[in-house]
């Protein structure tokens, strides 16, 4: 073991040791976003899972690539998350689809929903608008963009945004506006 080629295999079995971790944390159903199969992760192979993914390198505002990597990793205060901590009175779960929006009332507060779907209400009108104006800059950025592809297959759209350079630094500016808009516990 003390020649370079052993030490060149326990790095490599380190690595790969690393891999299936990380492989097995990402399949957990708290990452919908990262389970999803239009990820960009090959599970194929597992060291695909230590290399630094495309909207790390377009995402130039810092601000910006904390809130994609944030919105990812489920980090974040929408309802989705945060009431997966709490217990109801007789300690059970919070069931997914009772952790309400909290400005349209929709059974769930995840994050396909905060960036597409919600409408808000009469006293937080500002979603709706924020996202129009991130479907128009999307849409001179790729004028074959649809707005309706986002409603067909929204968790495919999110990696479509990130995987596309021209369109993930708006998207990531949208992230973040929309997280902010949807802020600590509901």
């Amino acid at each position: 073991m003390e020649s370079s080629g052993g030490i060149s295999a326990l790095v490599d079995e380190v690595h790969d040791s690393c891999a299936q971790y990380l492989h097995k944390q990402l399949q957990s159903s708290r990452l919908p976003l990262f389970n999803n199969p239009h990820r960009s992760l090959n599970f194929a192979n597992p060291k695909s899972f230590l290399r630094k993914k495309k909207y790390l390198h377009t995402i130039f505002v810092p601000a910006h690539r904390r809130a994609v990597s944030k919105l990812l990793t489920s980090d974040h205060g929408l309802a989705i998350e945060q009431y997966r901590r709490v217990r109801r009175r007789d300690g059970s779960a919070i069931p997914v689809d009772e952790r309400w929006c909290r400005y349209c009332n929709s059974p769930t507060e995840s994050e396909v929903h905060a960036l597409f779907l919600c409408i808000g209400d009469e006293a937080f009108p500002d979603i709706v608008t924020r996202r129009q104006q991130f479907y128009n800059d999307i849409s001179r950025i790729l004028p074959s963009f649809s707005v309706d592809r986002c409603l067909r297959n929204p968790s495919r759209s999110i990696h479509f945004l990130l995987d596309t350079p021209d369109l993930a630094p708006a998207f990531g500016k949208y992230v973040f506006d929309v997280l902010a808009m949807f802020p600590g516990f509901p």
